[in-house]
């Protein structure tokens, strides 16, 4: 490209900002409804954590994780912080999926 009155080119380099395609993963808490049987006429209810780029798909990985009849979600909360502690999501090395819960927890 010429510069005009310097009599002189130069170039012009264009540089485009490389996006990184990460996106930034949360955790959620789901609420799912549904029947256990057929022609039940009670609904049991599951919470299930999950983690996602977002609430709506994060309420597609829930439905998924619980096999019940009539699927519905009842409730969806991104969770930051439990009483005071900031959550903060790494990845694991393995790829399964484990939840580790307290056998010993009391009604």
């Amino acid at each position: 490209m010429c510069n005009p009155g310097m009599g002189g080119e130069y170039i012009i380099y264009i540089l485009k900002e490389r996006k990184l395609n990460k996106m930034t993963q949360h955790l959620y808490a789901v609420l799912l409804g549904g029947k256990l049987r057929e022609n039940h006429l009670m609904e049991d209810h599951h919470l299930v954590f999950v983690v996602a780029e977002s609430e709506k798909s994060a309420r597609v990985l829930a439905k998924k994780k619980w096999q019940a009849e009539e699927v519905h979600i009842d409730g969806t909360q991104r969770i930051e912080q439990v009483d005071g502690y900031e959550i903060i999501l790494e990845k694991s090395a393995g790829d399964e999926s484990r939840l580790s819960t307290n056998p010993n927890y009391s009604l």
